[in-house]
């Protein structure tokens, strides 16, 4: 998992919808994050 200093620091805009939220979650777990927004671009996790 990338450090905390590799992510972006965009505005964070929280998941909206059962779809993205299940999506976001899911991210989140695999990659180690605390917290996948609706605009976050896999690569750039």
């Amino acid at each position: 998992a990338p450090g905390q200093d590799a992510l972006l620091t965009r505005p964070y805009e929280a998941p909206q919808g059962e779809t993205e939220a299940l999506l976001a979650r899911l991210w989140s777990e695999l990659l180690g994050v605390e917290q996948v927004g609706r605009h976050d671009n896999f690569f750039e996790l």
